[in-house]
């Protein structure tokens, strides 16, 4: 018996992928229409502080039998301040409204606050009006949300 090859295994794991990909079964659910925008207003202020305003709509066009209608409102503030080239503070908190037509509306507020690292993404300089790329983002999350049942 020879021994198993790494190319044996790389054609095995294929095959059983290929095998559980076309096995799969297609998953029916109720069809509905959403409809979602973003708009986004940044402030440029310094080379190194950034406002940012993130405003984002998002509704329900077609609504399932038995379902309940919904629509949202999503707006973000945001601060961003480099104090390195390399390094930025991020602070920005998520205020949401949802409103139900079965009376059922809730209240989300989720603060954030990150660091965010950019080890090669800055290497070339930018005109103070331009935005930086975005690089990776690491941080804390606290998020609060509150139904409350209007009517009653």
């Amino acid at each position: 018996m020879r021994p198993l090859l790494a190319t044996d295994r790389v054609v095995r794991v294929a095959a059983l992928t290929a095998m559980l990909l076309l096995s799969t079964h297609v998953a029916h659910a109720q069809a509905t229409t959403q409809l979602w925008g973003n708009l986004t207003f940044d402030w440029v202020k310094s080379e190194r502080l950034v406002y940012e305003l993130d405003l984002e709509p998002k509704g329900l066009l077609s609504v399932p039998d038995g379902e309940p209608d919904w629509r949202n409102l999503d707006v973000t503030p945001n601060v961003e301040y480099s104090p390195k080239g390399w390094l930025d503070f991020v602070v920005d908190t998520t205020i949401g409204r949802t409103k139900q037509t079965d009376d059922v509306d809730t209240t989300e507020v989720t603060p954030r606050l990150g660091v965010r690292f950019h080890l090669f993404s800055r290497a070339q300089r930018f005109h103070p009006r331009e935005r930086a790329p975005r690089g990776r983002r690491a941080g804390c999350k606290n998020r609060r949300a509150r139904r409350t049942r209007s009517g009653a």
